[in-house]
């Protein structure tokens, strides 16, 4: 799709995608080639996360460390 008028003519585009993260993890955005390249204006462009949900291990982990972090040590004497 062309946008009107006679100035700089450019193409929209939309991409998307679904990964796993874990902490620690970095997204960057870069160009792919040499013959294509982004171009970002605050009035037109946008980046967004979006979190789907928890797996269910990454849950579990959770749940383990935070009732672990929560629970009393115990140490049976002899």
């Amino acid at each position: 799709v062309y946008s009107p008028g006679s100035g700089h003519k450019s193409r929209s585009c939309f991409s998307a995608q679904v990964t796993y993260l874990t902490t620690g993890d970095h997204i960057i955005l870069k160009d792919v080639g040499p013959a294509r390249y982004t171009l970002f204006q605050s009035d037109k462009s946008f980046f967004g996360l979006a979190k789907i949900g928890d797996t269910r291990q990454s849950q579990q982990q959770y749940q383990m460390r935070h009732n672990m972090s929560v629970q009393p040590q115990t140490t049976t004497l002899p």
